[in-house]
């Protein structure tokens, strides 16, 4: 199937009511990672970036929300929220959209090696949750900039706010991707970088 053909506020629509409070949260915060990610792939100007695919990987790759036990954004589900990348890869992979399902499955912080899986101590079924394609980094990355919570639905979070939460090797992995997209300098990474903690607090 052409993921280029898929219209994706159709398959949301699936999951998310019209006027619901999930639909808001998850439209909003998709589009604004959309934004973002495609503003990237612009400025490199690379022919090779698919931004069919960006837009719609980053379109759906939060699908899984629904599925959670999130109410302060409309997740309805029983499973904590950090399952929701799983949880939207297998609902999408179920649809027949393959490549669409792997960005949700690796959109996770900077994405998950096994090491990180087995340092975090987190459950999650065997699979690849690192981002491997352009497509799939860029989204990865703007979606740091953005959370289901007012204050950052929209508004990108700033580069030293996003290093500030995050463990130092996942910190070390947003700053080169910051560097390389021009979100920063190499020198201002490596001052903030002095200043990521060694563990993750809350966003």
């Amino acid at each position: 199937m052409n993921m280029n053909d898929i219209d994706v506020y159709a398959v949301i629509k699936e999951l998310y009511p019209a006027g619901s409070i999930a639909r808001y949260f998850l439209v909003c915060h998709s589009e604004s990672v959309a934004r973002k990610a495609l503003d990237i792939a612009n400025r490199m100007d690379d022919p090779s970036i698919d931004r069919g695919l960006v837009y719609r990987g980053a379109m759906l790759h939060d699908i899984g929300m629904i599925f959670t036990d999130c109410p302060e954004c409309g997740g309805t589900g029983a499973e904590p929220y950090f399952y929701h990348g799983v949880l939207g890869g297998d609902y999408l992979r179920s649809k027949g959209f393959e490549q669409l399902a792997r960005f949700a499955e690796r959109h996770l912080w900077m994405g998950l090696s096994r090491e990180d899986i087995q340092r975090e101590h987190i459950d999650l079924p065997p699979g690849t949750y690192m981002p491997e394609t352009a497509e799939e980094r860029l989204v990865c990355y703007a979606d740091c900039f953005f959370s289901k919570v007012p204050r950052w639905l929209t508004t990108p979070k700033p580069v030293a706010h996003i290093v500030s939460k995050l463990p130092r090797y996942q910190a070390e992995r947003f700053l080169a991707a910051a560097e390389a997209y021009g979100d920063c300098t190499h020198q201002e990474a490596r001052l903030l970088l002095l200043d990521s903690p060694a563990v993750r607090t809350s966003s």
